[in-house]
Protein backbone atom coordinates (compact mmCIF):
# COMPACT_ATOMS: atom_id res chain seq x y z
CA UNK A 1 0.00 0.00 0.00
CA UNK A 2 1.42 3.37 -1.06
CA UNK A 3 0.57 6.55 0.81
CA UNK A 4 0.55 9.42 -1.65
CA UNK A 5 2.02 12.40 0.23
CA UNK A 6 0.48 14.95 -2.09
CA UNK A 7 -2.96 13.44 -1.51
CA UNK A 8 -2.28 13.28 2.24
CA UNK A 9 -1.41 16.98 2.32
CA UNK A 10 -4.58 17.74 0.38
CA UNK A 11 -6.64 15.73 2.84
CA UNK A 12 -5.09 17.56 5.79
CA UNK A 13 -6.14 20.88 4.28
CA UNK A 14 -9.63 19.50 3.62
CA UNK A 15 -9.96 18.12 7.17
CA UNK A 16 -9.30 21.55 8.68
CA UNK A 17 -12.19 23.29 6.90
CA UNK A 18 -14.33 20.27 5.88
CA UNK A 19 -15.38 22.09 2.77
CA UNK A 20 -14.23 21.13 -0.74
CA UNK A 21 -14.52 24.62 -2.19
CA UNK A 22 -12.51 26.35 0.55
CA UNK A 23 -9.91 23.59 0.71
CA UNK A 24 -9.43 23.62 -3.07
CA UNK A 25 -8.98 27.41 -3.00
CA UNK A 26 -6.37 27.11 -0.23
CA UNK A 27 -4.51 24.46 -2.22
CA UNK A 28 -4.82 26.41 -5.51
CA UNK A 29 -6.37 23.45 -7.31
CA UNK A 30 -9.83 22.80 -8.74
CA UNK A 31 -12.56 21.27 -6.64
CA UNK A 32 -12.87 18.19 -8.91
CA UNK A 33 -9.11 17.63 -8.62
CA UNK A 34 -9.39 17.68 -4.81
CA UNK A 35 -12.29 15.21 -4.95
CA UNK A 36 -10.16 12.85 -7.03
CA UNK A 37 -7.16 13.09 -4.70
CA UNK A 38 -9.21 12.29 -1.60
CA UNK A 39 -11.19 9.55 -3.35
CA UNK A 40 -7.96 7.82 -4.48
CA UNK A 41 -6.44 8.22 -1.02
CA UNK A 42 -9.50 6.61 0.56
CA UNK A 43 -9.43 3.77 -1.98
CA UNK A 44 -5.72 3.10 -1.46
CA UNK A 45 -6.23 2.86 2.32
CA UNK A 46 -9.43 0.86 1.98
CA UNK A 47 -11.37 2.96 4.48
CA UNK A 48 -13.87 5.85 4.27
CA UNK A 49 -12.33 9.16 5.32
CA UNK A 50 -15.48 11.25 5.55
CA UNK A 51 -19.26 11.01 5.40
CA UNK A 52 -21.94 13.47 4.36
CA UNK A 53 -24.56 14.29 6.99
CA UNK A 54 -26.93 16.31 4.82
CA UNK A 55 -24.73 19.16 3.64
CA UNK A 56 -22.29 18.76 6.54
CA UNK A 57 -18.97 16.94 6.07
CA UNK A 58 -18.13 14.66 9.00
CA UNK A 59 -14.75 12.96 9.25
CA UNK A 60 -14.83 9.27 10.10
CA UNK A 61 -12.58 7.97 12.86
CA UNK A 62 -10.23 6.83 10.08
CA UNK A 63 -10.25 10.33 8.64
CA UNK A 64 -9.53 11.97 11.99
CA UNK A 65 -6.68 9.56 12.69
CA UNK A 66 -5.21 10.07 9.23
CA UNK A 67 -5.39 13.87 9.49
CA UNK A 68 -3.71 13.78 12.89
CA UNK A 69 -1.00 11.44 11.60
CA UNK A 70 -0.42 13.70 8.61
CA UNK A 71 -0.05 16.83 10.74
CA UNK A 72 2.38 15.07 13.06
CA UNK A 73 4.36 13.71 10.13
CA UNK A 74 4.56 17.20 8.60
CA UNK A 75 5.80 18.58 11.89
CA UNK A 76 8.45 15.89 12.36
CA UNK A 77 9.63 16.31 8.76
CA UNK A 78 9.86 20.08 9.05
CA UNK A 79 11.71 19.75 12.35
CA UNK A 80 14.16 17.30 10.80
CA UNK A 81 14.90 19.54 7.82
CA UNK A 82 15.30 22.66 9.96
CA UNK A 83 17.65 20.94 12.41
CA UNK A 84 19.59 19.40 9.55
CA UNK A 85 20.12 22.78 7.87
CA UNK A 86 20.67 25.19 10.76
CA UNK A 87 20.38 23.12 13.93
CA UNK A 88 17.02 24.42 15.18
CA UNK A 89 13.35 23.75 14.56
CA UNK A 90 11.05 26.30 12.96
CA UNK A 91 7.79 24.47 13.68
CA UNK A 92 5.46 26.74 15.70
CA UNK A 93 4.21 25.53 19.05
CA UNK A 94 0.41 25.53 19.09
CA UNK A 95 -1.53 26.02 22.32
CA UNK A 96 -5.32 25.89 22.66
CA UNK A 97 -7.18 27.44 25.60
CA UNK A 98 -10.11 29.65 26.49
CA UNK A 99 -9.92 33.42 26.56
CA UNK A 100 -10.23 33.47 30.34
CA UNK A 101 -7.30 31.09 30.77
CA UNK A 102 -5.11 33.23 28.52
CA UNK A 103 -6.01 36.43 30.33
CA UNK A 104 -5.92 35.19 33.92
CA UNK A 105 -3.66 32.14 34.12
CA UNK A 106 -1.24 31.77 31.22
CA UNK A 107 0.18 35.24 30.63
CA UNK A 108 3.39 34.78 32.63
CA UNK A 109 4.19 31.40 31.06
CA UNK A 110 3.59 32.73 27.53
CA UNK A 111 5.73 35.80 28.19
CA UNK A 112 8.59 33.64 29.46
CA UNK A 113 8.33 31.30 26.48
CA UNK A 114 8.47 34.21 24.02
CA UNK A 115 11.44 35.59 25.93
CA UNK A 116 13.37 32.42 25.17
CA UNK A 117 13.08 33.21 21.44
CA UNK A 118 13.20 29.55 20.46
CA UNK A 119 10.34 29.43 17.94
CA UNK A 120 7.00 31.04 17.17
CA UNK A 121 3.94 30.42 19.32
CA UNK A 122 0.43 30.09 17.90
CA UNK A 123 -2.45 30.63 20.33
CA UNK A 124 -5.85 29.15 19.46
CA UNK A 125 -8.88 30.33 21.44
CA UNK A 126 -11.47 27.64 22.09
CA UNK A 127 -13.96 26.50 24.72
CA UNK A 128 -13.58 23.11 26.39
CA UNK A 129 -15.07 20.96 23.58
CA UNK A 130 -13.10 22.97 21.01
CA UNK A 131 -9.84 22.57 22.93
CA UNK A 132 -10.31 18.81 23.20
CA UNK A 133 -11.11 18.55 19.48
CA UNK A 134 -8.03 20.60 18.51
CA UNK A 135 -5.84 18.27 20.58
CA UNK A 136 -7.41 15.08 19.25
CA UNK A 137 -7.16 16.25 15.63
CA UNK A 138 -3.51 17.22 16.01
CA UNK A 139 -4.22 20.90 15.32
CA UNK A 140 -2.86 21.83 18.76
CA UNK A 141 0.09 20.35 20.64
CA UNK A 142 -0.99 21.44 24.11
CA UNK A 143 -4.27 22.59 25.63
CA UNK A 144 -5.44 24.21 28.85
CA UNK A 145 -9.05 23.88 29.92
CA UNK A 146 -11.40 23.09 32.77
CA UNK A 147 -12.23 19.41 33.29
CA UNK A 148 -14.41 17.43 35.64
CA UNK A 149 -13.33 14.07 34.23
CA UNK A 150 -10.07 13.34 32.38
CA UNK A 151 -10.61 11.67 28.96
CA UNK A 152 -8.77 8.38 28.53
CA UNK A 153 -7.06 9.48 25.32
CA UNK A 154 -5.43 12.55 26.91
CA UNK A 155 -2.72 13.08 29.51
CA UNK A 156 -3.60 15.74 32.08
CA UNK A 157 -1.62 17.73 34.62
CA UNK A 158 -3.58 19.71 37.23
CA UNK A 159 -2.50 23.35 37.03
CA UNK A 160 -4.80 25.17 39.43
CA UNK A 161 -7.87 24.74 41.58
CA UNK A 162 -9.71 28.03 41.47
CA UNK A 163 -12.47 28.94 43.95
CA UNK A 164 -15.73 30.50 42.89
CA UNK A 165 -16.34 34.16 43.70
CA UNK A 166 -19.46 36.28 43.91
CA UNK A 167 -18.92 39.58 42.06
CA UNK A 168 -20.96 42.52 43.32
CA UNK A 169 -20.81 46.29 43.39
CA UNK A 170 -18.93 47.66 46.38
CA UNK A 171 -22.18 49.33 47.44
CA UNK A 172 -24.01 45.95 47.46
CA UNK A 173 -25.24 44.75 50.91
CA UNK A 174 -22.63 41.95 50.72
CA UNK A 175 -19.93 44.25 49.39
CA UNK A 176 -17.98 44.40 52.67
CA UNK A 177 -18.06 40.67 53.36
CA UNK A 178 -14.87 38.58 53.28
CA UNK A 179 -16.82 35.49 52.27
CA UNK A 180 -20.36 34.31 51.73
CA UNK A 181 -21.97 30.90 52.04
CA UNK A 182 -23.74 29.32 49.11
CA UNK A 183 -26.98 29.41 51.13
CA UNK A 184 -26.83 33.19 51.34
CA UNK A 185 -27.30 33.29 47.56
CA UNK A 186 -30.78 31.79 47.62
CA UNK A 187 -33.01 33.87 45.32
CA UNK A 188 -30.08 36.04 44.23
CA UNK A 189 -30.46 37.82 40.90
CA UNK A 190 -27.57 36.34 38.94
CA UNK A 191 -25.99 37.16 35.63
CA UNK A 192 -25.48 33.65 34.29
CA UNK A 193 -23.55 32.05 31.44
CA UNK A 194 -25.62 30.69 28.56
CA UNK A 195 -27.13 27.24 29.13
CA UNK A 196 -24.62 25.29 27.05
CA UNK A 197 -21.67 26.52 29.12
CA UNK A 198 -20.14 24.15 31.74
CA UNK A 199 -20.06 26.92 34.37
CA UNK A 200 -23.84 27.33 34.06
CA UNK A 201 -24.25 23.60 34.74
CA UNK A 202 -21.97 23.85 37.79
CA UNK A 203 -23.99 26.75 39.22
CA UNK A 204 -27.33 25.00 38.67
CA UNK A 205 -26.13 21.66 40.09
CA UNK A 206 -24.68 23.37 43.16
CA UNK A 207 -27.83 25.34 43.85
CA UNK A 208 -30.01 22.24 43.38
CA UNK A 209 -27.79 20.19 45.71
CA UNK A 210 -28.37 22.78 48.46
CA UNK A 211 -32.09 23.10 47.75
CA UNK A 212 -31.64 26.66 46.54
CA UNK A 213 -32.83 28.61 43.54
CA UNK A 214 -31.74 31.79 41.80
CA UNK A 215 -33.39 34.39 39.63
CA UNK A 216 -31.89 34.97 36.19
CA UNK A 217 -31.09 38.63 35.81
CA UNK A 218 -29.34 38.18 32.47
CA UNK A 219 -27.74 35.48 30.33
CA UNK A 220 -24.49 36.15 28.52
CA UNK A 221 -21.21 34.45 27.64
CA UNK A 222 -17.71 34.95 28.99
CA UNK A 223 -16.33 36.20 32.30
CA UNK A 224 -15.61 39.70 30.99
CA UNK A 225 -19.19 40.28 29.86
CA UNK A 226 -20.63 38.89 33.08
CA UNK A 227 -18.42 41.22 35.12
CA UNK A 228 -19.23 44.14 32.81
CA UNK A 229 -22.96 43.79 33.44
CA UNK A 230 -22.38 43.56 37.19
CA UNK A 231 -20.55 46.87 36.87
CA UNK A 232 -23.65 48.31 35.16
CA UNK A 233 -25.76 47.30 38.16
CA UNK A 234 -27.73 44.57 36.40
CA UNK A 235 -27.17 41.82 38.98
CA UNK A 236 -24.52 39.68 40.64
CA UNK A 237 -22.33 37.03 39.03
CA UNK A 238 -20.50 33.89 40.09
CA UNK A 239 -17.15 33.71 38.32
CA UNK A 240 -13.80 31.99 38.70
CA UNK A 241 -11.70 33.48 41.46
CA UNK A 242 -8.85 34.11 39.03
CA UNK A 243 -10.77 36.75 37.05
CA UNK A 244 -9.57 40.35 37.07
CA UNK A 245 -12.07 42.56 38.89
CA UNK A 246 -12.55 46.32 38.29
CA UNK A 247 -11.97 48.65 41.25
CA UNK A 248 -15.68 49.46 41.56
CA UNK A 249 -16.53 45.80 42.23
CA UNK A 250 -15.77 43.22 44.90
CA UNK A 251 -15.06 39.51 44.39
CA UNK A 252 -16.13 37.56 47.47
CA UNK A 253 -15.14 33.89 47.93
CA UNK A 254 -18.15 31.55 48.13
CA UNK A 255 -18.05 28.85 50.79
CA UNK A 256 -19.45 25.58 49.49
CA UNK A 257 -19.00 26.34 45.80
CA UNK A 258 -16.97 23.73 43.85
CA UNK A 259 -13.42 24.48 42.84
CA UNK A 260 -12.79 24.93 39.11
CA UNK A 261 -9.92 22.68 38.04
CA UNK A 262 -7.70 23.79 35.15
CA UNK A 263 -5.58 21.13 33.45
CA UNK A 264 -2.70 21.15 31.00
CA UNK A 265 -3.43 18.53 28.33
CA UNK A 266 -1.74 16.69 25.51
CA UNK A 267 -2.59 13.57 23.55
CA UNK A 268 -1.61 10.37 25.29
CA UNK A 269 1.68 8.91 24.00
CA UNK A 270 2.39 12.02 21.91
CA UNK A 271 6.10 12.84 21.96
CA UNK A 272 6.70 16.55 22.44
CA UNK A 273 9.63 18.19 20.70
CA UNK A 274 12.03 20.41 22.61
CA UNK A 275 10.03 23.62 22.20
CA UNK A 276 6.68 22.00 22.97
CA UNK A 277 8.21 20.49 26.10
CA UNK A 278 9.61 23.88 27.11
CA UNK A 279 6.17 25.51 26.91
CA UNK A 280 4.67 22.62 28.87
CA UNK A 281 7.23 23.06 31.63
CA UNK A 282 6.78 26.84 31.77
CA UNK A 283 3.01 26.50 32.04
CA UNK A 284 3.39 24.03 34.90
CA UNK A 285 5.83 26.30 36.72
CA UNK A 286 4.29 29.74 36.15
CA UNK A 287 0.51 29.43 36.29
CA UNK A 288 -0.76 31.68 39.05
CA UNK A 289 -3.80 33.77 39.82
Amino acid sequence: MDLNLDALNAFIAFSEVRNFTRAAEALHISQPALHVKIKKLSASLGVPLYLMNGKEVVLTNYGRDLARFGREAQGYFNDFLAELIDGKTTQPVILAAGGGAYMNLLGDAIRRFKGKGKTSLQLLTADRPGTLELLRSGQAHLGVTVLEHIPEDLEAHLLAEVPGSLVVLKTHPLGRRRSVSIRELDQAELILPSREKPHRNTIERTFEAHGLSCRVALETSGWDLMIHFVKLGMGEAIVNGCCSIPKTLRAIPIKGFPMTKYYLLKRRNMKLNQNQQLLSELIREHVSY
